[in-house]
């Protein structure tokens, strides 16, 4: 076990130094914005005029950029046919998703997704990096029960299940964004 604060570069760094051989690196950690006391941490009913700059700053260091360095890091110690997958979310906004701070850090964990895709695909590199929206899941992020809104809220096992199947699928995956019925998102290509 390493512990790891996406906060805290120094604990990053650390980490990096004790891995020699990485396989497979998810990124699953994040956080929605500030916490408030007495709620869930993603707020679904927060105005979108409602967040501080603070909020997107607080969301962004955690969820993109101590991603980005925890990536980094570890780097030298990627395999060959190493796979990095990122756990994302639609960026869309609806009626019903639509949280500022947690959307904007995604969507920027996806380009980074992308380039970092391209640069892999570039060198010639076996190496796969690659978003996978397992939809809905009950956590402590959210406050939902897993079968929650006519089941469409996933068990973490669940959606622990669908992520492993498409992470060992075999398949080249570098570069897409995969939704958890499998469809692969291409509303970020040119």
């Amino acid at each position: 076990f390493i512990k790891i604060d996406l906060n805290n570069l120094d604990s990053l760094h650390a980490a990096a130094k004790m891995v020699n051989s990485l396989d497979i690196l998810v990124n699953n950690a994040g956080i929605p914005d500030s916490v408030k006391p007495g709620r869930a941490a993603l707020d679904m009913a927060k105005h979108t005029f409602d967040y501080t700059t603070e909020d997107l700053r607080t969301t962004m260091e955690t969820n993109f950029l101590g991603t980005h360095e925890l990536i980094k890091s570890l780097l030298s110690s990627l395999t060959d046919n190493a796979k990095i997958v990122n756990i994302t979310v639609p960026i869309s906004p609806t009626d019903f998703w639509h949280p500022l701070a947690y959307i904007t850090s995604k969507a920027a964990l996806n380009v980074m997704t992308l380039t970092y895709a391209y640069e892999f695909e570039k060198m010639g590199s076996h190496r796969q990096i690659f978003g996978i929206m397992p939809g809905a899941v009950a956590t402590d992020l959210n406050g939902m029960e897993a079968g929650a809104h006519g089941g469409f809220v996933k068990s973490p096992e669940a959606a622990g299940q669908l992520s492993t199947d498409i992470i060992l699928s075999g398949q080249n995956q570098n570069g897409q964004i995969i939704q958890y019925d499998g469809k692969i998102v291409t509303d970020y290509e040119i």
